[in-house]
């Protein structure tokens, strides 16, 4: 299998260039949580991408929530929500930086990544999120990737449900 790099359209960073197909995305969804040695095996398995570049391969779909498929029910909505939210500025600060030291360490976080960088580890869980100190300004900003993460697969061995810390978020306002 040839080895061609490519920069994904979502995220910037360098990739192996895969054509990903239903059976690979099923695949990756159902094991890069808890099995991401198996989800890289199986992108092999399936002579989608070579052995050398498995690893990477899965750590980038890990990380680039924009660039998962959405059911054709749902991508009309994250469209819109993008759409939507596209114009919203990143806040100077998403947190009230100044109460404590984890409102701080949050926004550290935070002010780390853009709406397109931001990775479903650094969301954290129920207990320990960026997003449940988040202002209304930064809520707004991340907002197209938090919907993402919210439908797609949790991807890390242990995750909360995000659609559960959104929601929570959504319905009891700002807190921290």
């Amino acid at each position: 299998m040839t080895r061609r790099i490519t920069t994904c359209g979502f995220c910037g960073k360098s990739v192996p260039e895969i054509n990903m197909n239903d059976l690979a995305w099923e695949a990756v969804g159902r094991l890069a949580g808890n099995r991401p040695a198996m989800a890289a095996a199986e992108l092999v398995a399936l002579d989608l991408v070579n052995p050398d570049d498995a690893k990477s391969t899965i750590e980038h779909l890990r990380s680039c929530v924009f660039s998962w498929p959405c059911s054709p029910s749902v991508k009309p909505v994250l469209d819109e929500i993008y759409s939507t939210f596209a114009h919203v500025p990143k806040p100077e600060h998403s947190t009230d930086f100044n109460h404590c030291e984890e409102c701080r360490q949050h926004d550290d976080t935070l002010q780390s990544k853009t709406v397109r960088t931001i990775d479903r580890r650094d969301l954290g869980s129920m207990g320990w999120s960026p997003i449940t100190f988040c202002s209304a300004a930064g809520l707004a900003y991340y907002f197209p990737a938090l919907a993402r993460f919210a439908v797609i697969p949790g991807l890390s061995e242990g995750e909360d449900d995000f659609f559960m810390i959104l929601v929570s978020k959504l319905s009891f306002g700002r807190s921290g």
